[in-house]
């Protein structure tokens, strides 16, 4: 019985822990501003907890993926690229509105689509080909959200993400080693 009461007082303790900490609560709330505030006043714990705990990498993936594809657009630092991307968007927006839009059938949109990557295909080098760029994806999922949710709170959501984002991590090889 005192080992069936310590065991749960202890399973309490790590639930109450993790509580403290909403990760759970970011990954399902859909409202920026709401995430950015969640962010902001559990900034040490959210940072803790993608740095310590391995059961968060999936996250932390998920985060540095998220910012640093985003933060490019939402900070406005290639604004050439962005003109390109409009000027795309202005022919090609209605056939291809948003990155979960199916592709259009259209072969000259894929000749618009050859026609943007040469014109700098070092920039839009990729891995895995695509029917359509990556960076152009990148892009047109923040014009999505900036149109949903507007400018603002689409950027302090990167503003807040940016103090969660590409942390160093502890090494553990010292740990798998001994």
């Amino acid at each position: 019985m005192k080992k069936a009461l310590m065991f749960f007082v202890l399973a309490f303790g790590i639930i109450v822990a993790k509580a403290q900490c909403p990760i759970n609560e970011i990954l399902t709330t859909k409202d920026p501003q709401t995430i950015a505030g969640l962010i902001e006043t559990n900034t040490d714990c959210i940072k803790q907890s993608l740095t310590q705990n391995p059961e968060y990498q999936s996250f932390r993936v998920y985060v540095d993926y998220l910012y640093n594809t985003s933060a490019p657009w939402i900070y406005h630092t290639n604004l050439q690229k962005e003109q390109l991307f409009e000027d795309f968007y202005k022919t090609w927006g209605k056939a291809y509105p948003t990155m979960s839009s199916a592709t259009p059938a259209n072969p000259e949109f894929y000749a618009a689509v050859k026609a943007m990557v040469a014109a700098d295909p070092l920039f839009f080098k990729q891995k895995k080909e695509t029917k359509v760029p990556i960076k152009y994806q990148q892009w047109l999922y923040v014009k999505h959200l900036v149109a949903k949710y507007g400018e603002r709170n689409v950027t302090l959501l990167a503003n807040a993400t940016s103090k969660i984002a590409n942390l160093a991590t502890a090494n553990y090889a010292a740990f798998v080693s001994n």
